[in-house]
């Protein structure tokens, strides 16, 4: 009986212990689901980035799409993910979106646990997890919870969430039933039997001890008795019988296997690998036919490194060695002996006789096709497809290559980058699949004109680079330029089409340049730019001062993006007089920019990258909106009538709404259309000429005057003057300068206001900077003129002074 106490309280201590370790494990268990949970809600983050990347939308939508789509996402029922960013700001929360917007990194749950602090810091460290107290959905009571977060470094994000330990703790409540029950009911057997052993075990012990002697000579012709007894004599008995099955399934399972072991043959012997069996000296003991094609008498009694080619003999003398001395499986892969030069890859486990190792087995497969196949992958990885030129990332790698040499060696080494011009254009007209084969004829040439030491990479799209070693001086380097763009000169012939092709490159130097890859590419890149700029065709070499400009090309570029809703952007208006009288009939609006570390900003600094980056037209449309809200307010104090100018940018008439917003800004601030002039370049007029008549036809119906500015120095077309009947002809002022001492710039604008009255159109002169410019214009009949001398750009308060100064004035016609 105390035998049998001592057991029941062994079981339950095994119950408790097992009650623990059951919990444990759920608890891991569910933290690994949070934690998996938390990576799902990190992954649909960064597919919606990798959207943004590829063009899809702009950064900040991706954002909005991500939230959005966290939002409605729930699992179990109430389950929701929140993101917070890395100072604690609250992103998402579904369960209380009112919180959300507002930091809570010293929020502290009921045990005063700083729970967001936490799950940040988790967040950085791989997703560790954090316990706190945290109300249940719907509810105000604070309940043990366990959350994980995953830092999502691209926007500095962590995303995460959590689950109640009260779920978890109602699984373990049925699970520990499920555990528990069979213990109990052994326990009060046990407990009931214990009561009942008065009763007499000898003799029926007796018996089944013969039972089992006649068992353990592997005679299993006996019955066993007493196994429909409920005590433990019963419990004996039945254990003897299953002794007994299990001795006679044994002896049915050896037959079973020699048969198996015959079976096994037959497949070994026809296996597509090559089976080898080794002793613990290397001798070949067994082999199967397999892919050897070799008859067994020659492989067996040898080793297996007589198949191996010289090369790779130590690989797997080595490998064979370590299987003999650790114990543990080895592979390795070599080439044979054969013609073919084929791979082949082996897996040798050892053969153990208890614990002594007696020899091994070695399975080896023909993976030439998949090798090959490697190699392929492998070559892609670090080449370009399309030219088979090496890619960025081997271009980088080799670069860096060059440098530690050149660095060795104390000397130079050198990077040309360049681009295709116009190559877009060119690909728009042949196609994409012209556009690979004339990017494919670009670096044909290309290898054909570097040095051999040189390398040429392709960056991306029709961005190449040359990597120089060795350079001696800059000659060397102007020589392989020059030499680039006398190659790329000559017409490609694309599928029996003529295209020509130029490039614009960028040269930097090493050391003097930079030290890095990435420094130096930066750098050509930017030399290359100032190329282009420079009419294209042709190469720089980088300076500080190009750093200094793209410098600030970038700050003015995202500035930009902010002047308009900081109210940075203010206009100053320069006066237009009739030239005869000198009486102020109109003005030009003139934009500037108050930047908050540049100062006041003329527009030559600012426009250009304005239209690059296509900021011109919500700039454009506010200039419209202020000029005729000032023009108006001009009006209602009582001043004189005038028009008021506005340059317009091919850029606006190419979204298609500048209708639409001409006539918004004209209904808001009430100001008759013909007080309105617009100014256009003539390259805004020839781009797209059709869609611009349409536009310019619209406009001209409401009654705006429209005017053709810098005249003269681009198309200057009959054509077109005739077809969009314009109202006026701003004559350039680079004619106009030196017009007192120029007779050609004389002769110039004496024709251009010739061909304007005989058009029926009006003439304004721009740059008048002297009183004899003025006179010469006026002798040559020109209507209207502005400049310096007549009054420069101010604001508005200055111009509304000259108003008031002018005497009996007249409507404008």
């Amino acid at each position: 009986m105390l035998t049998g106490i001592i057991g029941l309280i062994g079981m339950v201590l095994l119950l408790v212990a097992a009650m623990h370790t059951l919990r444990s494990q759920m608890l891991d268990e569910r933290i690994e689901k949070v934690r998996g949970l938390a990576d799902v809600g990190r992954g649909i983050v960064a597919s919606y980035r990798q959207r943004a990347l590829n063009g899809e939308f702009d950064e900040a939508e991706a954002k909005a799409r991500a939230v959005a789509r966290l939002r409605d996402l729930r699992y179990q029922g109430n389950g929701y993910f929140f993101i917070y960013d890395e100072t604690g700001t609250n992103i998402l929360l579904p369960y209380l979106p009112d919180r959300e917007g507002r930091n809570f990194i010293d929020l502290q749950d009921a045990n005063g646990v700083f729970f967001i602090k936490e799950l940040i810091d988790g967040g950085r460290n791989g997703g560790s997890p954090v316990f706190y107290r945290f109300p249940r959905t719907g509810t105000e009571l604070a309940i043990d919870k366990v959350g994980v977060a995953l830092s999502f470094e691209p926007w500095r994000w962590v995303i995460g969430t959590g689950v109640y330990i009260d779920d978890l703790d109602a699984e373990f409540a049925t699970e520990l039933l499920h555990l528990s029950l069979i213990p109990i009911i052994v326990v009060l057997a046990s407990a009931g039997a214990i009561f009942l052993i008065a009763r007499s075990v000898s003799r029926p012990l007796l018996k089944l001890t013969g039972v089992m002697e006649r068992l353990s000579r592997r005679d299993f012709d006996v019955e066993v008795p007493f196994r429909g007894r409920g005590d433990e004599i019963g419990a004996i008995a039945r254990a003897v019988a299953v002794f007994r099955e299990n001795g006679m399934a044994r002896q049915s399972a050896e037959e079973k296997l020699h048969a198996s072991e015959r079976h096994l043959m037959v497949i070994t012997e026809n296996a597509p690998s090559l089976i080898w069996m080794i002793d613990a000296k290397g001798i070949v003991t067994y082999a199967n036919r397999g892919i050897s094609g070799k008859e067994r008498d020659e492989v067996i009694g040898g080793t297996v490194i007589e198949w191996v080619c010289e090369e790779h003999r130590e690989r797997v003398e080595r490998t064979l060695g370590e299987v003999f001395s650790t114990g543990q499986p080895g592979r390795c892969e070599f080439m044979g002996l054969n013609d073919e030069r084929r791979w082949y890859s082996t897996r040798t486990a050892p053969v153990f006789d208890g614990r002594r190792i007696t020899g091994a087995v070695i399975i080896t497969n023909d993976v030439t096709d998949r090798k090959a196949a490697e190699a392929q992958v492998e070559f892609l990885a670090h080449h370009d497809a399309l030219t088979d030129l090496p890619n960025r990332i081997l271009g980088k790698l080799l670069f860096d290559q060059i440098i530690i040499q050149a660095e060795r060696a104390g000397s130079r080494a050198a990077m040309l980058f360049f681009d295709l011009d116009n190559f877009k254009r060119v690909n728009d007209s042949l196609g994409h699949a012209g556009g690979d084969l004339l990017l494919k004829a670009v670096a044909d040439r290309l290898i054909d004109c570097v040095r051999d030491s040189d390398l040429v990479v392709r960056q991306s799209g029709d961005e190449f680079i040359i990597l120089m070693p060795n350079v001696g001086d800059v000659d060397d380097v102007s020589s392989v330029a020059n030499k680039i763009l006398e190659q790329l000169r000559p017409p490609f012939d694309i599928g029996g089409e003529l295209v020509s092709i130029s490039a614009s490159l960028g040269a930097v130097v090493f050391p003097e340049d930079g030290g890095s890859f990435d420094e130096l590419f930066k750098k050509a890149d930017t030399a290359a730019r100032f190329a282009k700029d420079a009419g294209r065709n042709t190469y720089r070499f980088f300076t500080e001062q190009m750093n200094a400009n793209a410098d600030e090309y970038l700050r003015i570029r995202t500035g930009l993006r902010q002047a308009l809703e900081r109210g940075e952007f203010l206009l100053h208006y320069q006066p237009q007089i009739v030239v005869d009288s000198g009486r102020v009939i109109g003005a030009e609006a003139l934009i500037r920019w108050n930047h908050p570390e540049l100062g006041l900003l003329a527009p030559g600094r600012f426009i250009s990258i304005a239209e690059d980056s296509g900021l011109i037209v919500p700039i454009g449309e506010w200039v419209l909106g202020e000029a005729c809200r000032q023009c108006a307010a001009w009006q209602a104090e009582g001043l004189p009538r005038i028009t008021i100018a506005v340059n317009l940018s091919a850029v606006q008439f190419k979204r298609g709404d500048l209708l639409e917003v001409v006539t918004r800004a004209l209904r808001q601030s009430k100001l008759d259309p013909s007080c309105l002039e617009l100014e256009m370049t003539e390259s805004a007029l020839v781009k797209d000429s059709s869609t611009v008549m349409k536009t310019v036809e619209r406009l001209k119906s409401l009654g705006v005057i429209f005017s053709i500015d810098d005249f003269g120095t681009g198309y200057s077309s009959l054509a077109y003057l005739k077809q969009f009947k314009v109202d006026k002809l701003k004559i350039d002022q680079s004619f106009v300068r030196e017009i007192t001492q120029s007779a050609s710039d004389a002769a110039i604008v004496t024709a251009i206001v010739a061909l304007a009255r005989s058009l029926g159109l009006k003439t304004v002169a721009e740059g008048i900077e002297s009183k004899e410019v003025l006179d010469c214009l006026r002798s040559c009949g020109c209507d209207e003129a502005q400049g310096y001398h007549l009054g420069r750009p101010m604001p508005a308060g200055a111009f509304a002074e000259i108003l008031r100064r002018v005497t009996n004035p007249q409507p404008v016609q």
